[in-house]
């Protein structure tokens, strides 16, 4: 039977940062989580990796409480409508690839909206920056970057 520790599991949940609905935190979120999991043992779960077993044993019942575990730890920091959207797919693996695909597009749109922002950003011709104390903010949903 398998064992997981409740220290283990309050740190999981004190280490792991809920997904934003936005994404924003996608990055930090996503290492967070994939270090957590690695740590609880089920992180293969995650990448295709643990293979079911297709008789009934002590292994295939492992799986299941790893599978059921790594599906547990994942619902925990997921925001309600992502939560709705992905766990009827029958795997962790499969929540988890739409997940990725979901938040990794959602980010790079995210970056390039940035990028493309900064790129805008312009000084007057011969003005000195130290002097005339320009400020420039880019918001990006609700938090707002500041470069002065």
């Amino acid at each position: 039977m398998l064992t997981t520790s409740n220290t283990g599991l309050v740190n999981f949940s004190l280490a792991v940062d809920r997904l934003d609905s936005s994404g924003e935190n996608w990055v930090i979120f996503k290492t967070q989580f994939e270090g957590a999991m690695r740590a609880q043992k089920v992180w293969k779960h995650f990448t295709r990796q643990a293979v079911k077993l297709k008789e009934d044993s002590l292994e295939l019942e492992a799986w299941q409480e790893k599978e059921d575990l790594a599906s547990h730890l994942l619902m925990q920091k997921l925001p309600d409508f992502i939560l709705t959207k992905y766990m009827s797919r029958p795997s962790v693996a499969q929540k988890w690839s739409g997940i990725v695909s979901k938040f990794m597009n959602k980010s790079m749109l995210m970056q390039n909206n940035l990028h493309m922002k900064f790129l805008a950003l312009c000084y007057r011709d011969r003005a000195n920056l130290h002097d005339d104390k320009l400020r420039y903010s880019v918001a990006l949903g609700s938090s707002k970057y500041r470069w002065s």
